[in-house]
């Protein structure tokens, strides 16, 4: 076969090489999700609305407080936010494999030349020696593989996804450890408002049964109407324990949160106050928009966009490399 019949084939494989190339994933996936919440009024799509700082809303210091100590202590965040740093040092060592390399290196030594003897006089006559020398080498080579079928950008990408991935898996963490800490501090400020409740309630019970006492004594009341007074005062009273074993189970789960012993958290958790009455704003959001901000779903995103720039990165491993090397 000729050089004219093979230069046009040569041409039409790499064509074909490269139309095989693969191609990224842009696409996003479009969900029948409801264009607006159940038995509410109608909601304008694309109200942006910022989630991140939601507990803010319930005007509450000593929450905001708890919260600040539990984003500063918690351990698994620490573990996150050092799987982003190294997330993205892995960019940057992807990124790096797309310019061209320089290598630099240098030797030295002393060396004797046993290749050359040299007489030197001396008191008893002429002395051999074999002669030293200080030898220093050095070089310089450059090395450059031309991405031609986009397998290193592809890769490139990837770490970028993957560095994506772990800022999310870190938001994840954070709202996890936020939403653990506001449901139980609320649960907490619940369980003592309650306890206050009962503890009035116990109260006026006590004082009917001291009028009913009197009352006895009168010949106004009889036996039954105490006893039926008694056994209402006691169950009431049996209620505290159960409470009080709530708030502590409460203190407790809080100070796992926040990484502080209970006995520190105890005075400071003590009730303080009513709880608010106004309750955070709710965002006008519809279904599809607050998905769209939940981070788990979005470390989904980065996954699969990873996982199709990391497969088209192994495909562009099958085709011919053009390296450009000097030294």
């Amino acid at each position: 076969m000729n050089n004219r019949v093979l230069t046009p084939l040569t041409i039409l494989s790499l064509a074909s090489l490269i139309a095989c190339t693969p191609t990224r994933v842009g696409d996003h996936v479009v969900l029948n999700s409801p264009t607006q919440w159940q038995h509410a009024p109608d909601t304008a799509s694309g109200e942006t609305a910022d989630l991140k700082t939601w507990w803010l809303g319930f005007n509450d210091p000593l929450l905001n407080d708890l919260i600040d100590k539990a984003l500063a202590a918690n351990h698994d965040l620490k573990i996150a936010t050092a799987r982003v740093r190294e997330a993205n040092a892995m960019v940057t060592v992807a990124e790096a494999a797309l310019y061209p390399s320089l290598d630099f290196s240098l030797s030295g030594g002393r060396e004797k030349r046993i290749d050359r003897i040299v007489g030197v006089p001396s008191g008893q006559g002429i002395k051999l020696i074999t002669p030293t020398a200080d030898a220093v080498s050095g070089g310089l080579a450059a090395r450059w593989e031309i991405d031609l079928f986009g397998g290193r950008q592809l890769a490139a990408e990837a770490a970028t996804a993957q560095a994506e991935g772990s800022q999310e898996g870190l938001h994840a963490a954070q709202v996890g450890l936020l939403a653990q800490v506001a449901t139980n501090y609320l649960e907490l400020r619940g369980v003592q408002q309650r306890t206050g409740i009962l503890q009035k309630n116990i109260e006026l019970q006590r004082e009917r049964l001291r009028t009913l006492q009197v009352f006895l004594k009168a010949g106004l009341a009889n036996e039954a109407d105490m006893a039926r007074q008694q056994t209402l005062l006691l169950g009431t009273e049996a209620t505290l324990p159960v409470l009080a074993n709530a708030e502590q189970n409460l203190i407790h789960r809080l100070g796992v949160l926040l990484g502080e012993p209970p006995e520190s958290l105890e005075q400071r958790l003590a009730l303080v106050g009513p709880l608010p009455v106004v309750a955070p704003s709710i965002p006008g959001l519809v279904p599809s928009d607050l998905l769209a901000q939940r981070p788990d779903l979005r470390l989904a995103q980065t996954e699969v966009s990873a996982a199709a720039a990391s497969l088209g990165s192994a495909r562009a491993d099958l085709y011919p490399k053009l390296v450009l090397s000097a030294s």
